[in-house]
């Protein structure tokens, strides 16, 4: 039985223990509730409501995942209150007032990975901007609260207005909710969200070294060894996401953030926005021609086979200096893409070593079902190899080819 108190609903359980139920905070706030003053209630904060215990066997809760939060202080003429404001809806509104600013600032840090902040412009300054896209621009900002240790994001802000139709603001609640459920050290970290009439904002971890990319263009040769090394992570990640019941559906170079300007293994995933959940019906066309995999062009179900094969595109890219599928327009790069016919005998390919060549050849196979899953390439001989000096696997010849990387890399089809 179930009976709804505008923004609290009041649930009644013959054998609940809320002991059991999952939290990731808790505290003592003081608030109305049925026109009663509850004070320093126990209040517990899951990943999607929170909630407290009126008597034995009856649960008290409120779903706040998505709805926004401010903070407020309050001068009185005897002290001073500190409190934020949940609101489920325009005029579904609930204040709570707690003890003191450090208590606030807990609840404010544990609120924001449910709810969205409504405080954007009293938490954080803007620096420069460092990039923009189709869904808006990427700034350098700071933690106004912690300014003397100089704590640096990058905010991604996205304005309202370019969201054109509901596929683009789904993508965008699609790609917060998802990294909010991801925690891993080569994922970039989401830390908070907010918005406001205009605009919503991710508050991301700001890593520095460009993309992956940029680095490519910018270096004249890559060592196999670097490679094999930065292949080993990028199929642990991978294998993180895919345990998850996640597929990426978006991997290229650009999307792979540099946190080492010295060392070329060492990233963060980015981008999520094209991120989706298993599922055995999947058949939208979604990713980027050139890094796609075939059963993904020619509309047939996939699964999480497809991140496998543009981590072979990268891969393979990062090998020999150029994509396997050179264009001169998209289209006929979604054309060779389809057909997914790769020359592993051009002269490209001399400088790799066999076992590098198998590999890469496995993970590009055109029929998903005879590709690896992220485990089980793992296990292959040139992941796993032990002696992995600059000798025994050599240099690849590295063409520097500008034009072919743009091309490849700046179209997305969603």
């Amino acid at each position: 039985m179930s009976a709804t108190n505008s923004f609290w609903q009041t649930d009644e359980f013959s054998h609940y223990h809320t002991k059991g139920k999952p939290h990731i905070f808790e505290g003592y706030l003081s608030f109305f509730y049925n026109n009663e003053w509850k004070e320093h209630q126990l209040v517990k904060l899951s990943k999607s409501s929170m909630y407290f215990s009126e008597l034995p066997g009856v649960l008290v809760s409120s779903k706040i995942k998505w709805c926004l939060v401010s903070s407020f202080i309050e001068e009185t003429s005897s002290k001073t209150l500190y409190g934020f404001t949940i609101s489920l809806t325009t005029t579904v509104k609930q204040d709570f007032y707690i003890e003191n600013s450090e208590s606030l600032d807990h609840w404010l840090m544990f609120l924001s990975q449910v709810s969205i902040m409504t405080t954007l412009q009293e938490d954080y300054v803007v620096i420069k901007e460092i990039d923009s896209g189709k869904f808006g621009t990427v700034y350098l900002c700071q933690d106004i609260n912690y300014s003397i240790t100089h704590e640096e994001y990058a905010m991604k802000k996205i304005l309202k207005k370019d969201l054109k139709n509901l596929k683009y603001l789904n993508q965008i609640f699609n790609e917060i909710a998802i990294l909010r459920k991801l925690d891993h050290k080569n994922i970039i970290k989401l830390y908070k969200v907010y918005e406001d009439e205009k605009s919503i904002s991710l508050i991301l971890e700001y890593v520095q070294h460009g993309n992956m990319l940029k680095r490519i263009i910018k270096k004249k040769k890559m060592q196999e060894k670097q490679v094999m090394l930065f292949a080993r992570n990028l199929f642990e990640v991978l294998g993180y996401i895919h345990s998850k019941g996640i597929i990426h559906r978006d991997l290229k170079l650009e999307n792979i953030l540099m946190t080492s300007n010295i060392g070329d293994s060492e990233f963060k995933l980015a981008d999520f926005g094209l991120a989706c959940y298993i599922d055995k019906s999947l058949k939208s066309k979604s990713g980027s021609p050139g890094y796609m995999a075939p059963e993904i062009l020619r509309g047939s179900p996939y699964s999480t086979k497809v991140d496998i094969f543009s981590a072979g595109i990268i891969i393979f890219i990062l090998l020999t200096g150029t994509s396997p599928f050179v264009a001169t327009t998209t289209h006929k790069i979604i054309e060779k893409n389809t057909k997914c016919r790769i020359n592993f005998t051009g002269n490209e390919c001399k400088g790799m070593s066999d076992l590098a060549v198998g590999f890469v050849m496995e993970i590009l196979r055109s029929e998903p079902t005879y590709r690896p899953t992220a485990q089980q390439a793992l296990k292959h001989p040139w992941i796993k190899y032990k002696k992995c000096c600059d000798s025994e696997f050599p240099t690849s010849p590295y063409t520097e080819d500008k034009v072919t990387f743009s091309k490849v890399a700046d179209n997305v089809l969603v």
